[in-house]
């Protein structure tokens, strides 16, 4: 199993863990109690994409489309897999991701749908420009905005990237729905990794495991080929390494900064676990 170093745009407060700063408006949706932002794997490419969707700032960040250039080798892949250097994530299937990632919730500012050219443009620089291969998003990012605009923006190469999804959902029922939408809004069959967004507490994890839980959603759309890998991001180091314990995912995405590891309590553990 493979622990994925995330970066994490929450805040901590005076308890020492860490505080939403997501507001979501549908409520229908189960709201995440952790930070809105853990987009793998870099900070930069999340200031790439941010700035270029800013009306002020449509220059290119030239740092990051020198790196892409200079190690793009000449082939007819967009993207290019080997511009970046690559890390072994998902170990059961000697699978590997690039080590930089599009930030899809940076999209999720383009709530008006007749903005959606502007997200088509944003993944174009992303996929063409920088050579990005690897897509996180997540319905709560915009209350399904981000996923609705990369759905059609990431259409054209979705057949060369690595795209990754969550849900919030803990029952069977709920996250088999929230599937379908996910899969329906990025315009995709499947995905090659799906996770369990954001467990915070033993009530997620044992709602997730029970008989009527969110992983058996997660197992039978693996076998019926809907997603390719079982993965979950988390907050809570315990919860994080019970999720591990339990032998049934690939994948975990955790927080992992000075500030977390050192004061926040988590880390150490989960790598160990993992």
């Amino acid at each position: 199993l493979t622990m994925t170093a995330a970066i994490d745009y929450g805040s901590f407060n005076d308890r020492g863990s860490l505080e939403d700063n997501a507001t979501h408006s549908s409520s229908s949706r189960p709201s995440s109690s952790a930070a809105l932002t853990y987009i793998s794997i870099g900070s930069a490419i999340f200031a790439s994409i941010l700035l270029f969707l800013s009306p002020s700032t449509t220059h290119q960040l030239p740092l990051l489309k020198m790196m892409a250039q200079q190690t793009t080798t000449d082939n007819n892949l967009i993207p290019d897999p080997s511009a970046y250097p690559h890390r072994l994530f998902i170990k059961r299937t000697n699978t590997t991701i690039p080590i930089l990632g599009f930030p899809s919730v940076a999209l999720a500012r383009l709530s008006d749908p007749t903005q959606q050219p502007l997200a088509n443009r944003a993944v174009h620089h992303a996929v063409e420009d920088l050579q990005i291969g690897y897509f996180d998003v997540a319905p709560e990012y915009g209350d399904g905005v981000a996923q609705e605009r990369l759905g059609p923006a990431l259409k054209p190469y979705r057949d060369n990237v690595f795209l990754a999804a969550k849900t919030m959902f803990r029952t069977e029922e709920g996250s088999k729905q929230d599937l379908e939408n996910t899969l329906r809004a990025l315009q995709t069959d499947h995905l090659d990794l799906y996770q369990f967004h954001s467990i915070s507490t033993q009530d997620d994890v044992d709602t997730i495991l029970g008989p009527k839980g969110a992983m058996k959603t997660f197992q039978k759309a693996k076998a019926e080929g809907k997603i390719h890998a079982i993965g979950f991001s988390a907050h809570s180091e315990p919860m994080a390494i019970q999720m591990i314990q339990s032998g049934l995912v690939d994948t975990c995405m955790f927080p992992i900064n000075f500030v977390s590891y050192h004061y926040g309590g988590g880390g150490e553990g989960g790598f160990d676990a993992a």
